[in-house]
């Protein structure tokens, strides 16, 4: 076998090629046609190492000569292979940079494998077949992952005319119709299956996949989709069954799909009661049935519970975890003076829900009694903290609820006269209310449904970004917001407010904030909370924003995902206000760094992209120079172990010395004294990424240095610039044992010629910092092998005269050091000069 392959690889001649892929990539593999047995190990060792030698040998062949022979054998490859195999090889190649003949013909073989053949059915079962006996969980998860990021490959070679895969929703289609052709229906199927549907809701598709499942539930049996959702990660739970509970038309669908998560003792009904939680009380949504298809779900469950004690649990388990909470969210003084409009009347929704949905059903249908007695004192605390609150739509809200609360529990006495009775004006949002009032099998879909009989509540993006949000105001205890109510002028009885009084209430200060905001839990809350711009929401703002950094460490992983949303809020989106705006500065600048530090490839082609484009403030462009400087500083180890970088030929002989001397005297030195510990090493974790910060920003370094020179604005271009060359400067410091680094170093030396004379005397200083870093920072290996890098002849200092050409860099700095108007300019080159000649002499010294 080993051989064959080997033969194969090295043959051009195109009728042996052709024999041999129809003998070798065939599946199952024939052995009739390659003449001899092949065992087990030998198919194992063909899939695992040469398969995609052998495919990548072929689609260069084809490449080379593509003629129509040729091509039907990309086609051969396509139909006859490996599925899973083959998929995985055709992604390698569409991401290893390959011509664009080659790339063009992966594309129309991969369109073929989705479209016209649909050898999805055929990955799954492959999959299913190859499934590793130690680790089945990564296998089928790495599959799954590479069966769903199929389109992410494609976009990266195809980014501007459309293809198959632009197409979402056919794309989608297209895998998940192939869920009901598979014939081997195992638990590693459900679980393979489930893990695909996961992995399109993480790649962006969760909308297109709920709607699927939707449109299939209505005509064909459910328990295919019921039992792989059991099997969807917890990552992406939320995403996938948010979706499901949004759009469902009916709680009998939505039961019917989670009905496998409802077990009380199985470890995914507590992840399940979590996303129930946080879907109320984070989370919210406009639109759709969630509220109601969840609650109705619970009673369906209670009512199909095998015993009785089993009913009563999952029963109580509701209450005390969405129902009561919610009761109690609703009556707290502090989430009515904080939250929005929009967020109590959600709030509102949850709580009719809970009773009308699943408390009032389960009372009457079954025989289990959930009292209402208990609810007694938060129902009336909860009216009462409504009518104190001077928005009329919450004192409103407060009384059609209260109203409706007191009456349905039957609370009131008898006598018509002493029941519970309030005027108001019916304002419009209530229509939003009053459909919950009545159970779904008497009404309409409430939301989704007939939209003509009850209005859909919409908002702006603004407003849905607080709204997001407003879950973690309804959990702070904001005592500021009694200290401001205290500090509004209240009015005498006669309503006329005092002359002396000051109206503008004072701004909260940081500290404040911070001791009586808890901090988020999660990195989307927080993300969510720095998006607020309401001066009411400052308090969160500001909580989210100092908390931004300790979060983003704690979970590294989760902001990798959430990077690029970090970095544009951060750079982009104004900060609260406040009186202390330099704390909020900086810990928007340690909250970017801390971004870059666990996401440094995407946060340094997002910066640098940002920082290259037109139409910024000189403060933004700032800002993202020192966090780019204090990432490399950061991953490098710290600017301690910046600053204890030395390359002096002094220091490196006064080691060897001491060295001879400790092993000339080595029992006489440590006679009394302890053994001195081995210097620290320090792992360079910015050296990988030192090309992804340096290069972009060398780019922009030549429209600076026209814009610095003329223009209104020369003098701020100036000052960044000035930024920018030192800014490069501490990247290349940082970047030792980079394989660029050389390459970096001739291009900082090669900016000579163009500021050695720039008017403004802090871009020379920049200059001559950037050339000083060089000759001190840079390792000796590499001086070794390219000497000329720092002590070759340049010719620049264009415009010069032929006898005042200093055609070193030695002669430069020395030039410098006695000639430039600038003292710090004349100190700069100076010590740079001394630098250089100590490197000279410690080059020399290690060629001897």
């Amino acid at each position: 076998m080993i051989d064959l392959v080997n033969d194969f690889l090295t043959n051009t001649d195109k009728e042996d090629i052709i024999k041999c892929i129809k003998g070798l990539v065939h599946y199952p593999l024939k052995q009739d046609r390659l003449g001899f047995r092949v065992t087990r190990e030998d198919e194992k060792l063909l899939y695992d190492k040469y398969f995609h030698q052998i495919m990548g040998h072929a689609f260069k062949t084809v490449n080379d000569s593509p003629t129509t022979e040729m091509l039907s054998l990309c086609g051969y490859l396509t139909e006859f292979s490996k599925s899973d195999i083959w998929l995985e090889c055709a992604c390698n190649m569409l991401s290893h940079n390959v011509v664009p003949t080659a790339a063009h013909l992966l594309l129309v073989e991969l369109e073929k494998f989705f479209s016209e053949l649909n050898r999805v059915p055929d990955f799954i079962s492959a999959c299913i077949d190859e499934i590793a006996a130690d680790s089945p969980q990564f296998f089928l998860e790495s599959r799954a992952r590479l069966l769903a990021n199929v389109p992410h490959y494609v976009a990266n070679v195809k980014r501007e005319n459309p293809s198959y895969f632009t197409d979402k929703s056919h794309f989608v289609k297209n895998i998940l119709s192939a869920f009901k052709l598979v014939s081997d229906i195992s638990q590693n199927t459900y679980r393979l299956l489930g893990l695909i549907v996961s992995h399109l809701c993480l790649a962006g598709y969760s909308k297109y996949v709920s709607d699927f499942i939707v449109e299939q539930i209505q005509h064909y049996p459910t328990d295919i989709w019921s039992k792989l959702l059991l099997h969807t990660s917890a990552k992406s739970m939320e995403i996938c069954l948010a979706s499901l509970a949004k759009e469902c038309p009916t709680p009998q669908k939505y039961y019917a799909l989670l009905s496998g998560f409802f077990e009380t003792s199985s470890p995914i009904f507590d992840s399940y009661m979590r996303l129930c939680r946080r879907l109320f009380y984070i989370r919210q949504f406009k639109t759709g049935n969630t509220v109601r298809n969840v609650f109705n779900s619970f009673f369906m469950a209670v009512s199909k519970c095998e015993t009785l004690e089993k009913s009563t649990n999952l029963a109580t388990r509701v209450d005390e975890d969405l129902g009561l909470p919610a009761l109690r969210v609703w009556s707290d003084i502090n989430s009515i003076q904080t939250a929005s409009l929009e967020r109590r009347i959600y709030l509102s929704q949850i709580l009719i829900s809970w009773i009308i949905d699943f408390r009032n059903p389960v009372r009457a249908n079954l025989s289990i009694n959930l009292s209402y007695d208990h609810l007694l004192p938060d129902v009336l605390n909860g009216i009462s903290n409504h009518l104190g609150s001077p928005r009329i739509e919450i004192r409103t809200l407060g009384m059609v609820i209260g109203e409706w609360i007191v009456k349905f529990f039957n609370w009131s006495p008898g006598d018509e006269n002493q029941k519970l009775k309030f005027e108001y004006e019916e304002l419009n949002f209530l229509t939003h209310i009053r459909p919950y009032f009545v159970p779904l099998d008497e009404a309409v879909d409430v939301e989704s449904g007939d939209h003509n009989s009850v209005p859909v509540h919409t908002l702006s993006n603004i407003e849905s970004s607080k709204i997001a949000l407003n879950s973690l105001e309804c959990k702070i205890k904001n005592e500021n917001c009694e200290t401001a109510k205290q500090a509004v002028h209240k009015l005498d009885s006669d309503d006329d407010p005092d002359s002396d009084s000051d109206s503008l209430t004072p701004l909260p200060s940081i500290s404040s904030s911070n001791c009586n905001n808890k901090t988020p839990f999660y990195l989307r809350e927080c993300l969510d909370g720095m998006l607020l711009s309401k001066i009411e929401d400052n308090p969160v703002n500001i909580a989210c924003t100092m908390s931004a950094e300790k979060l983003i460490y704690a979970h590294p992983e989760a902001a990798q995902e959430l990077a690029l949303e970090f970095a544009r809020v951060l750079v982009h989106i104004e900060p609260p206000v406040t009186p202390d705006p330099g704390q909020i500065a900086r810990a928007r600048h340690d909250a970017l760094v801390a971004i870059g530090v666990v996401a440094p490839k995407k946060c340094a082609r997002y910066l640098t992209s940002e920082f290259c484009q037109s139409g910024y403030s000189i403060g933004q462009r700032m800002n993202i120079i020192s966090s780019l400087t204090d990432i490399a500083c950061k991953l490098y180890g710290g600017k301690e172990a910046l600053l204890s970088q030395r390359f002096s030929s002094n220091h490196q002989i006064t080691n060897n010395d001491a060295v001879t001397a400790n092993n000339d005297h080595k029992e006489k030195n440590r006679r009394f004294c302890k053994k001195r510990p081995p210097p620290s090493y320090i792992i360079n974790k910015f050296a990988p990424f030192a090309g992804e910060f340096f290069f972009p920003l060398l780019k922009s370094i030549p429209q600076l240095s026209l814009s610095s020179v003329k223009g209104p604005f020369a003098h701020q271009d100036a000052s960044l610039l000035a930024s920018l060359l030192a800014s490069l400067g501490t990247i290349y410091a940082c970047s030792s044992l980079s394989p660029v680094q050389t390459r970096m170093a001739d291009e900082l030396i090669n900016l000579i010629p163009l500021f050695h004379r720039h008017p403004e005397p802090a871009v020379r200083r920049a200059l001559h910092i950037v050339v000083g870093t060089v000759i001190t920072t840079t390792p000796l290996e590499i001086l070794s092998s390219k000497p000329e890098l720092i002590f070759r002849k340049s010719v620049f200092l264009f415009g010069s005269t032929k006898s005042s050409i200093e055609n070193t860099i030695s002669s430069w700095l020395k030039s410098c050091s006695l000639s430039d108007a600038d003292a710090e300019c004349q100190l700069l080159a100076s010590n740079s000069l001394s630098a250089l000649c100590e490197r000279f002499l410690e080059l020399n010294h290690s060629k001897q």
